[in-house]
């Protein structure tokens, strides 16, 4: 799995709640996310910035969890022949070669620009969707019968 900036910041600078499938899934090891030195530069330098801090998250905080969650993949530039699929923005484009590259099974952004290239890169083995989506995808289905905790819908 590969994260862009934005996918990392919704689960550990604005613990979003609608990610909270992802991140226990992560944390149970359950996935293995890949990033670069520069993905963890380009989240540091937006840390820096102050993105995050209204949420109370610690710059510190969100990359120690980079360290603990991301498997490190080499700093490599993809050859121009590799695959032809380009994204608008350059700054996005080191997240779609890495998913091919390291041949993830998902890359989740919410940037428009990768999404866009979503059918495209499923045709080279590469789901490209948000968190929320991925989530919604993988969250276990409810109980029949309502919320309740005993599956009348009273609660427990």
């Amino acid at each position: 799995m590969v994260l862009d900036t934005n996918a990392v910041l919704d689960l550990w600078a604005f613990a979003d709640a609608r990610v909270q499938v992802l991140r226990a899934a992560m944390q149970a090891g359950e996935l293995d996310w890949v990033g670069t030195p520069d993905m963890r530069l380009e989240l540091q330098h937006v840390l820096s910035r102050g993105v995050g801090a209204g949420y109370g998250a610690a710059p510190d905080a969100v990359l120690a969890h980079w360290d603990r969650w991301a498997r490190p993949w080499p700093q490599a530039e993809p050859s121009p022949t590799q695959h032809r699929l380009r994204c608008r923005d350059a700054d996005d484009q080191k997240f779609l070669d890495l998913a091919l590259e390291s041949q993830a099974q998902w890359l989740l952004t919410s940037d428009r620009d990768l999404l866009s290239l979503a059918r495209h890169a499923a045709r080279l083995g590469v789901r490209i969707c948000s968190p929320q989506a991925w989530t919604n995808e993988k969250k276990p289905p409810r109980p029949e019968g309502g919320g309740g905790l005993d599956g009348t819908g009273a609660g427990v």
